[in-house]
C-alpha cells in the first residue's frame, strides 16, 4: 500500500492516491481516498460510450450511456459531434448521422458527463478512449474501476491475460450472449453492472483502500511513530 501522506488526526483521510496515466494505460483500478464499501458503491457511476471519427482522426462521442449499481438511469443520449465525421461506424454500433443531427451538443454531453461524475467513482470498461473522448478530468473523479484490468476477473475467469473484452466476460462470467449485431451504450453499461455485482465480494482495487482498513494501517503507523503507545500501563 502506497502512503502518500501522513494525518495521525484524521486518519480517514490520511491515504491520497492519484490517477496517472499509467493507471488509464494499463487499466488498473484506483480509489483516491480512503472510502467504505457500501459508500464506494453508492458513489459509483457506470458509463460507455459509442463513438464516431471525424475528419482528423480523432473520436467523437456519438451515445453516451450512464447508470449507477442500482440499475438506475442516470444519463442516455445520441450526441450531436461538433466536428465533421469522415465514419461514423456505423457496422460496429449501428448509429448514423441520422440518428444523431439535432441530438445533444457535443460541448454540453462534455458539461454534463463531467459534472455527473464529478466526485464519484467511474466505472467501465476499456475507459482510456471514453476518458479521452469526452475530455473526463480524471483528477475530479474520487476514482476509477475499469473491469477490463480487474483482478478480481482474471481469477474468476482463470486467465491471466491484463485485459478482457466485455463480449468475453459476459460469455465466462454471465454465461450471457451480447453484442450478437451491433454494440450498444445502453447494453453495455447493464452488462458492466452485471459482471460487477456477479464478483463483487472478489473485488480488489490495484490503489486504494477501504476505511476499515486504513484505520488498521493507522494503528501500524502509530505504533511505528510512537512505539509506547502499546506499552501497557502501569
Amino acid at each position: 500500500m502506497e502512503i502518500t501522506e501522513i494525518s495521525i488526526l484524521n486518519p480517514k483521510t490520511q491515504y491520497v492516491h492519484t490517477i496517472e496515466t499509467k493507471d488509464l494505460e494499463r487499466r488498473r483500478s484506483v480509489i483516491t481516498v480512503p472510502i467504505s464499501k457500501q459508500e464506494a458503491e453508492e458513489k459509483t457511476l457506470i458509463l460507455d460510450v459509442e463513438m464516431a471519427i471525424d475528419e482528423n482522426n480523432v473520436s467523437r462521442p456519438i451515445q453516451v450511456s450512464i447508470i449507477n449499481l442500482k440499475g438506475e438511469m442516470i444519463m442516455n443520449t445520441y450526441v450531436t459531434p461538433k466536428e465533421c465525421i469522415k465514419r461514423y461506424c456505423t457496422w460496429i454500433h449501428g448509429i448514423s448521422e441520422r440518428k444523431v443531427i439535432g441530438r445533444m451538443d457535443e460541448d454540453d454531453c462534455i458539461s454534463k458527463v463531467r459534472g455527473l461524475l464529478r466526485g464519484k467513482i467511474l466505472m467501465g470498461c476499456d475507459l482510456q478512449g471514453d476518458i479521452k473522448a469526452l475530455n473526463i478530468k480524471v483528477e475530479e473523479l474520487l476514482g476509477i474501476r475499469d473491469i477490463s484490468g480487474s483482478i478480481a476477473i482474471q481469477e474468476v475467469m482463470k486467465n491471466p491475460n491484463p485485459l478482457n473484452g466485455l463480449k468475453k466476460m459476459a460469455q465466462e462470467i454471465l454465461n450471457e450472449s451480447m453484442q450478437e449485431r451491433y454494440h450498444s451504450a445502453n447494453e453495455d453499461t447493464g452488462i458492466i453492472r452485471k459482471i460487477y455485482l456477479k464478483i463483487r465480494n472478489k473485488w480488489v482495487d490495484h490503489k486504494g483502500t477501504t476505511v476499515e482498513e486504513n484505520e488498521n494501517v493507522v494503528k501500524e503507523v502509530e505504533r511505528k511513530i510512537n512505539p509506547k503507545i502499546n506499552e501497557p500501563m502501569e
